[in-house]
């Protein structure tokens, strides 16, 4: 098979190669911009090292932002790096079901529903289901 010219890279696949190629290793400004998200200096160094490095630890107490920022590192991950998948874990299955996925639920319907996703070339609509 001969290799594809580029002028037969279609429009969504232009699209699709910018906005990964804006935000593959900025989840601070994906945040900003995608959601309209301002993070606190800390939670931006969660997501820069997320997007940095193989492993990340964050020590930390209760109530400061821990799940909303895995949340947005979440959906960051399945908006800009997908295909891919997404491992997400906790102490119980009720705080990863409940408390983590009720935080991702909310964020995407309240900021990302009817987003175009791009899913390596061309575009996908992403959308969450309530579980019965």
């Amino acid at each position: 098979m001969p290799a594809r010219q580029i002028s037969e890279i279609t429009q969504d696949q232009q699209a699709a190669w910018g906005y990964r190629v804006r935000y593959w290793w900025n989840p601070v400004l994906w945040c900003l911009e995608q959601m309209g998200v301002h993070l606190y200096s800390k939670q931006r160094d969660v997501l820069n090292g997320v997007a940095r490095h193989r492993k990340v630890v964050v020590p930390s107490g209760h109530g400061c932002g821990k799940t909303f920022v895995l949340a947005c590192l979440v959906l960051w991950y399945l908006f800009v790096r997908s295909p891919c998948k997404v491992v997400t874990t906790a102490p119980t299955v009720a705080q990863v079901k409940n408390v983590l996925w009720g935080e991702i639920n909310s964020l995407f319907q309240e900021r990302l529903a009817g987003h175009t996703m791009y899913a390596g070339v061309g575009t996908a609509t992403m959308k969450m289901q309530k579980s019965p």
